[in-house]
């Protein structure tokens, strides 16, 4: 049986009187959707108006539900939106809108059919710092890390002075991709610190969209580059060294300060990413 098939049928009996009777058949046809007339891929900036559509057919007219699959989130779970129908108007989008959105369609004559839409939403980097004050003595390393977002994904460096900061004999410089968050981590590491590599860092994102930064300062044990203050070490004690100015204390432990002093600019409970 096709769906040309439906329509009346008439059944007549050739008696005296004649008798008839009319019958109609009504098919119905599974869902289907018009791949050439539905939406595949949505590209846009954060602010546009995302329309996606998914062009069915079937008999009885199927119903079309659309879901986010929440693909950036660790669990995946596929969300449903409320708007149900053969389009689906997303307006003033945002970044949490890039994701694969899928509609559902169904008319209770099996099977059921599904089609997924990417949207993928464009917008200008943003570069946050874990820390923006590091502290480390001479001598040792110490890693700089910047994270970057931004779609398309920004192009990412650390500058010095206004000049461009390569991986050598100097650098190390390594980027950590986090395709749920859609940024990069930028890491510096500095090798064999000396004075001379003392004070601002900055790191910049760009792309079509636009350009963000952020500075950094590194700074050493008797305050150089602390924000441009240096920092009170009460005098020197015997021997003329830091150590023995602060009551025989045996190593300078950057870290600890800058968790439990105003070394790092932040007390024990503010939030370095606030």
């Amino acid at each position: 049986v096709r769906h040309n098939d439906s329509g009346t049928y008439e059944c007549r009996i050739n008696t005296t009187p004649k008798q008839t009777k009319k019958v109609t058949l009504s098919v119905q046809v599974p869902p289907m959707i018009i791949s050439e007339m539905s939406s595949d891929r949505v590209s846009l900036e954060e602010g546009e108006t995302a329309t996606l559509i998914c062009n069915v057919t079937g008999i009885p007219q199927p119903n079309v539900t659309w879901y986010k699959r929440n693909s950036r989130k660790i669990d995946g779970k596929k969300e449903r939106i409320g708007t149900e129908g053969e389009v689906l108007v997303i307006h003033n989008v945002s970044r949490m809108c890039d994701d694969i959105y899928e509609c559902y369609v169904d008319n209770k004559v099996p099977p059921a059919v599904s089609k997924a839409i990417r949207v993928t939403v464009d917008y200008a980097p943003e570069v946050t710092l874990p820390n923006k004050r590091i502290g480390q003595i001479l001598g040792k390393e110490t890693i700089l890390d910047c994270i970057i977002s931004g779609n398309p994904q920004a192009v990412t460096e650390w500058r010095r002075n206004g000049q461009l900061l390569h991986k050598g004999q100097k650098y190390d410089i390594d980027v950590f991709r986090d395709e749920l968050q859609n940024s990069v981590t930028l890491s510096l590491r500095i090798k064999d610190l000396e004075k001379s590599d003392y004070g601002v860092y900055l790191c910049v994102g760009s792309n079509y969209l636009g350009e963000d930064e952020e500075t950094m300062t590194l700074y050493g044990e008797n305050g150089e580059w602390r924000g441009g203050r240096p920092l009170k070490t009460g005098g020197q004690g015997e021997g003329g060294s830091p150590a023995a100015s602060r009551g025989g204390e045996k190593d300078w432990d950057p870290w600890k300060s800058a968790q439990d002093s105003d070394l790092a600019g932040n007390s024990k409970n503010e939030d370095p990413y606030r």
